[in-house]
């Protein structure tokens, strides 16, 4: 075979390849792939992220099915080869190091795959409100300087919520030399309604929380910076992400690829969170941040065809 020989075969083949896979990426997907399977494992974020997923999913054409469990029985069936246990695609709800015991990005089972991009990043430890932050209350450490204003607005949780002995054991660490502050501990309602009056009248306070929650977007909470020696001993990732199974992700690719895309901002997740707070229906909020974000939509399809294998047009995402 001449080089010219050689070389016209191997400008064929490549053109073969190509055009093989571009028709790969455009062709219907299987059957199996006809319903994406999620999970639920009963916090608010799962529900709210499900939401928006399974909004897009059933206008690219796909059916979806959710299956309710804690996480770490939700990260076993995943795990599992046996066709007995429910099918799960995918948990689009993981908190490294929170959501399962033990479980962290790096030690999950060999079956599951962990997508690079993260649905959002998350946060906890002592909040304050944005107009305190404002004033250069803006680390823990300011704890001290603030002491004399704050009389004793350390806002804690119910009474027998084991985080308040970690809120203490915080405030009275030695390396923050901080003068004796009070714990108040106070259920949900208490402590909305002190916080409240307090942003109301714009009086300082501090309270433990968590980003994204509905708390922290209702009332304009900011974290209070250097705080991970406290409550990220450990070094978590600190981003929730999607766990997907692998041969979901090849059998999948399509469907795979926009669970793998979606992100969410904290401010995103908080509005979605308060408006489920507020009894608002999961698929109205999803809609309405959908139709509110074309650019957002624009990023999260980026790759992705319908499930027949057509170009996605943001105009399906409109239509009734």
């Amino acid at each position: 075979m001449t080089s010219t020989s050689r070389s016209l075969l191997v400008a064929i083949l490549a053109a073969l390849i190509s055009t093989s896979q571009a028709m790969a990426q455009n062709s219907p997907e299987s059957r199996y792939c006809q319903t994406v399977h999620l999970a639920d494992d009963g916090w608010l974020t799962n529900s709210a992220i499900n939401a928006v997923a399974q909004e897009i999913l059933t206008k690219l054409g796909y059916q979806t099915n959710v299956t309710h469990g804690l996480a770490s029985s939700i990260l076993t069936t995943m795990a599992a080869t046996d066709d007995a246990q429910p099918r799960i695609d995918a948990y689009l709800n993981f908190w490294d190091g929170l959501s399962a015991p033990g479980v962290t990005v790096g030690s999950l089972p060999e079956k599951l795959f962990a997508s690079a991009t993260e649905l959002s990043p998350y946060e906890i430890g002592f909040f304050v409100p944005r107009y305190l932050y404002q004033d250069n209350f803006r680390t823990l450490k300011d704890l001290k300087k603030f002491a004399d204003v704050l009389n004793h607005n350390v806002l804690g949780l119910g009474r027998r919520e084991p985080m308040n002995v970690v809120l203490e054991t915080v405030l009275d660490d030695p390396e923050l030399d901080l003068p004796a502050l009070h714990v108040r501990r106070l259920n949900n309602a208490e402590r909305v309604g002190a916080m409240t009056r307090f942003t109301g009248q714009r009086t300082p306070f501090v309270t433990y929380g968590i980003r994204p929650s509905s708390l922290v977007h209702r009332f304009d909470l900011v974290p209070l910076r250097g705080q991970a020696a406290w409550f990220n001993p450990n070094g978590f990732d600190q981003h929730i992400r999607a766990i997907l199974r692998l041969e979901f992700t090849e059998r999948c690719a399509n469907a795979a690829r926009l669970l793998t895309n979606l992100a969410f901002s904290a401010e995103q997740l908080g509005a979605l969170l308060a408006g489920l707070d507020d009894a608002q229906l999961p698929d109205q909020l999803a809609a309405q941040l959908i139709a509110d974000n074309p650019d957002w939509l624009r990023e999260m399809t980026k790759g992705v065809t319908r499930r027949n294998g057509d170009k996605v047009d943001l105009v399906i995402f409109h239509e009734k």
